[in-house]
């Protein structure tokens, strides 16, 4: 697959920020950036795809009434746990709660 070279301009302080945290994951700039945007765009699917089955799950009264905690805040934790872990971390736990034969949300490539 061809690549293409993109150039942006970062604040000193983004900069500076950035560089640290490529360098503490032992990876260039460049790299740790294109890492950083492709996470966040499966993150964005993983949220897109959640709130689809959180519709679809809201429209029986009956699901919701199962839950004494607010849906909005358990989908809310899923949504931080899942981009504080990443996508190998998540998977594994998703094949999990498979694995034991609960419920699971939808998981991108799982």
């Amino acid at each position: 697959m061809p690549s293409t070279h993109v150039s942006i301009r970062l604040s000193h302080d983004a900069w500076t920020r950035y560089a640290a945290q490529a360098e503490a994951h032992d990876l260039a700039l460049g790299t740790y950036l294109r890492r950083r945007l492709e996470q966040q765009d499966e993150f964005i699917e993983n949220e897109l795809a959640l709130r689809s089955r959180l519709a679809r799950t809201a429209a029986s009264e009956a699901a919701a009434q199962k839950c004494s905690v607010p849906i909005g805040l358990l989908v809310e934790m899923l949504f931080m746990l899942r981009q504080i872990v990443g996508p190998q971390k998540s998977k594994i736990a998703y094949s999990e709660v498979k694995r034991i034969r609960l419920e699971t949300w939808e998981h991108p490539g799982g």
